[in-house]
């Protein structure tokens, strides 16, 4: 089996892809937690991979998925969103439209966060020329139709990043700005219609969200102290687009400014001696250079964060506007300076051709520039950052192992979860930093020492613990390079626990037992008898016999108190019970019981909402289409 190792893009496994490929759900079992966690906030970025999941029941394998639906998308549309959007407000000449779309598709930044793996930022980066190309054939012909086109752009943009979102929505602003007069006249088609229509389009999520606010930021994200962490940029890494950690991409880890970067802002602002604001046959792509100039020195200030000069503004900005905090990590500002550098820098070039034409053919000026950006980036080109690899064979035994036993359990993994790793709903994988305290391997297992984990680990029904086999050399680290005798440590260490039993290897894959690990639901009462079938991650039905009044049913999955139990006359909510949910029955006897999330009733109606209006939308473009 292959997997195309692209950053910490996730990896799936023909077994357990399938348990993604659902409408978007409330509830998260296994995704991005092995214990379970409210998703109301995050719905938005698992739908594009609910979608793209149902593929796996053709036999697609996700390396194909990946590639089909995520790698090549992406890139298509940053290349060709660029491409036409020059074409659109520059000028028609193929080659320098070609350029923009190399600019921004190949900049240090979308490179960094592409073979990252963050394929949602880089999604959401892609769209941002297109959304911009759609706005301008808005105001440009100001009709329903353009209007919906122009909500479907920014719709999907919302899809994969909300924060992307709010960039271009506040850069169109701006934008619009050029054309005040014009903006205010049609109000009703440039503002109203497209934000109707993107509250609609995302109402499955949103409405959920404005019910029932759950922290739409973890504890902690706002704080100063971690934006000042975050500014990895510096003044001249941002004015160059030369992101910080490029190129190895290794978090925290920055670069020395590498100075054929500089000239990048130069090719770029030299754009404004080529304007004439005075001659009104230009005044209009002269007022747009202008914009895309202002747009990319905003990029510049903000992309570096609380780092100077002026850092106060920043940390300003973030403590007293509210969402600001959404940006923590500031390099997001970075998509601004890309798209006004790829505006600006090919509109140089074309005015350059023209000033020297006489004296340098415009083929060897884009040649020359072309070398240059090739000769920036270089270092891709030595570098192991994009690659097909085979699977180790020790996680295919190890998901085999795992998925043989057809029963509900979960797995530990120490010091973390390895990206090889089987997960599922049936067998979520705890190795997130969600449970124990500590980061560390040898800390870790002096937690797992204590009394009290043998039980913790029993009630959360996990029933292996797993040291995993660091393929990539991610894990096990020593001032960033792999550590042999950190992961001996590791398996040296469990081995010493009492209650844990050496039972498998796959390689250097190591797998522990935890005796009498309880089932998804269990009750203190050990005479209770409980069958449950698992729906979906937000409903259970279940069968109660031989119960007594006051009795205790436990449900090991995070607490969260919209979980409701319920029959024909019982209505009960979840209580906490260690960190747990649980539900208290009223009286004695037997009992069928439905276990139901609360908010996913409004995901529902969202969604039913979300497919009328993409319905009508269709249909309204069908017509117009057809008119024509």
């Amino acid at each position: 089996m292959l997997n195309l190792l692209l950053g910490d893009f996730r990896f799936f496994w023909p077994e357990n892809i399938k348990f993604f490929a659902h409408v978007p759900y409330a509830w998260d079992s296994s995704l991005n937690t092995g214990i379970g966690i409210s998703s109301i906030n995050t719905i938005w970025i698992t739908s594009f991979l609910n979608l793209t999941s149902f593929f796996s029941y053709l036999g697609i394998p996700w390396f194909i998925i990946n590639l089909v639906f995520w790698i090549i998308p992406a890139l298509l549309i940053a290349f060709l969103g660029a491409f036409f959007l020059f074409r659109n407000i520059i000028s028609k000449n193929i080659v320098y439209s070609l350029l923009s779309g190399i600019i921004f598709t190949t900049n240090t930044y979308f490179l960094t966060i592409f073979l990252g793996g963050q394929q949602g930022v880089a999604f959401a980066y892609a769209l941002m020329p297109l959304v911009f190309l759609t706005f301008i054939n808005l105001l440009r012909n100001t009709n329903l139709r353009s209007s919906i086109i122009f909500s479907l752009a920014l719709s999907l943009q919302l899809l994969f990043d909300p924060r992307f979102f709010l960039l271009t929505l506040g850069s169109l602003f701006f934008y619009s700005l050029l054309q005040s007069e014009f903006f205010k006249k049609h109000l009703l088609y440039v503002v109203i219609t497209p934000l109707l229509i993107v509250f609609l389009l995302h109402s499955y999520w949103i409405i959920p969200l404005i019910l029932f606010k759950p922290a739409f930021l973890p504890q902690g994200f706002d704080s100063l102290s971690g934006l000042k962490f975050f500014s990895f940029a510096l003044f001249e890494n941002t004015i160059s687009l030369l992101h910080p950690n490029w190129p190895e991409n290794i978090f925290g880890k920055t670069y020395f400014m590498r100075p054929e970067f500089l000239i990048i802002p130069i090719l770029a602002f030299v754009s404004l001696f080529f304007i004439d604001l005075k001659n009104k046959k230009e005044i209009l792509q002269s007022r747009v250079i202008l914009f895309f100039a202002l747009l990319g020195l905003a990029g510049v200030f903000l992309a570096k964060g609380t780092n100077e000069p002026f850092g106060r503004v920043f940390e300003w900005l973030f403590e007293n506007i509210p969402g600001f905090s959404l940006f923590r990590d500031p390099t997001k500002f970075y998509s601004l300076i890309a798209l006004s550098y790829s505006i600006l820098i090919p509109y140089s070039l074309f005015n350059f051709s023209v000033f020297l034409k006489r004296k340098i053919s415009h083929k060897i000026l884009i040649g020359a520039f072309l070398i240059f950006w090739i000769f920036s980036l270089r270092l891709i080109f030595i570098s192991d950052i994009f690659q097909i690899r085979k699977v180790p064979e020790s996680y295919v035994r190890l998901k085999d192992f795992i998925v043989e036993q057809n029963e509900f359990f979960r797995t530990l993994w120490i010091p973390e979860w390895q990206r090889y790793g089987y997960f599922s709903d049936i067998n979520p994988a705890i190795g997130r930093y969600e449970l124990l305290k500590s980061g560390s391997a040898s800390a870790m297992i002096q937690e797992l020492n204590m009394e009290e984990s043998q039980e913790l680990f029993s009630n959360l029904s996990v029933r292996y613990v797993i040291v995993p086999q660091d393929s990539e050399g991610e894990i096990f680290l020593s001032d960033r390079k792999y550590d042999d005798q950190k992961y001996k440590d590791a398996v040296n260490g469990l081995e010493e626990i009492p209650w844990l039993k050496k039972v498998e290897t796959f390689g250097k894959i190591v797998v522990f037992e935890a005796p009498d690990f309880k089932d998804r639901f269990w009750s203190p009462n050990d005479n209770l008898q409980i069958d449950y079938k698992f729906i979906n991650p937000t409903r259970y039905k279940l069968n109660i016999k031989n119960a007594e009044i006051n009795e205790r049913i436990v449900f090991a999955e995070g607490y969260d108190q919209n979980w409701i139990a319920k029959s024909s006359n019982l209505n009960v909510s979840s209580s906490e019970f260690n960190k747990m949910n649980s539900f208290v029955l009223p009286k004695t006897g037997n009992y069928v019981l439905e276990i139901y999330y609360g908010p996913q009733k409004w995901v529902h109606i969202g969604l039913v909402i979300s497919s009328i209006t993409l319905a009508l939308i269709i249909m309204s473009l069908a017509r117009s289409k057809l008119k024509k």
